[in-house]
């Protein structure tokens, strides 16, 4: 079976029906929480270096393992990146192809090249899902950053801080 790509604007539209659904309205986001309230089942691994995450889906069964050695924020990142790919590839199927049908998406180093459609997707919903839109545009607004203080590390950092995600997502 293949997933079809759903683009970034409905993944990220989707990350925010998530948000929604589970009346998630602060931040940090708690992705351990969100994967729990989505029945998902959450596992640390021992992974390589360069592997971040994994889905695995058997009998409808869905469990997301991250890598328990990387630090915190890409943690998160990776659980919401599983989240997403289960969201918006792995749900998509029809109900019949879904029986008895396993599955493994793996977030390495390909995910963050950009150049795998359904990894793009899975990482729109989770810069979403952790990051949405409109709380980054709060948190601009009270730490009085625009358009041109975007370059400003410490804003960035804090604002980083703030949504439990490396500087490196923040920036992006």
């Amino acid at each position: 079976m293949l997933y079809q790509p759903v683009g970034k604007r409905q993944a990220e539209a989707e990350a925010q029906v998530v948000l929604k659904e589970l009346n998630i309205t602060s931040i940090p986001v708690n992705v351990h929480g969100v994967t729990e309230q989505l029945g998902l089942e959450l596992i640390k691994f021992k992974f390589q270096d360069n592997e971040s995450g994994v889905l695995i889906v058997k009998d409808k069964r869905a469990v997301v393992g991250y890598n328990q050695d990387h630090p915190p924020s890409r943690q998160r990142f990776s659980i919401a990146h599983e989240i997403g790919h289960y969201r918006l590839h792995y749900s998509q199927l029809p109900e019949d192809q879904r029986q008895d049908y396993v599955d493994v998406f793996k977030r390495d180093w390909v995910a963050s090249q950009g150049v795998n459609r359904l990894e793009i997707d899975a990482n729109a919903f989770a810069a979403e899902l952790l990051m949405p839109t409109h709380d980054i545009q709060n948190k601009a607004w009270e730490l009085r950053i625009n358009g041109t203080d975007l370059a400003d590390e410490e804003s960035i950092e804090q604002m980083a801080n703030d949504f439990q995600v490396s500087i490196q997502a923040m920036t992006i």
